[in-house]
């Protein structure tokens, strides 16, 4: 489980180092779907954690430049409470009501997949 915080935290520095920056025009719905209560909380906790330090990185050098706008990330954050029909439950929420343009999560393979028949149709 540390080896997993330690390589997430760093993915997450290292996407917050190679994006480029500049002044945020607009802000970029991301939903983060992980276990915050439930049998895979501590996972759940530390994909909660990275993906908050890694947009408060990005925000904080200016944003997130995707063709000629720039952006602010705005973290949706959902928990499956360790449930795949939470899960997917919470992939629709954020896909079809809120608009996410990506999603990070979840703990398990199988919560994965099941949210992929969401986000794969929906190219999110």
């Amino acid at each position: 489980m540390r080896q997993l915080g330690l390589g997430v935290a760093m993915a997450a520095a290292g996407l917050a180092m190679a994006l480029q920056t500049a002044r945020a025009d607009e802000e970029l719905p991301i939903g983060v779907i992980a276990a915050q209560s439930g049998s895979f909380v501590s996972a759940g906790n530390t994909i909660v954690g990275a993906a908050n330090l890694a947009a408060q990185q990005i925000n904080d050098a200016g944003g997130i430049k995707v063709g000629d706008k720039t952006y602010k990330i705005k973290l949706y954050i959902r928990d499956n409470r360790t449930d795949v029909n939470v899960t997917i439950a919470s992939a629709r929420e954020l896909v079809n009501d809120i608009g996410v343009k990506a999603i990070w999560g979840t703990e398990t393979h199988d919560f994965s997949v099941s949210m992929a028949k969401i986000t794969g149709p929906a190219k999110v």
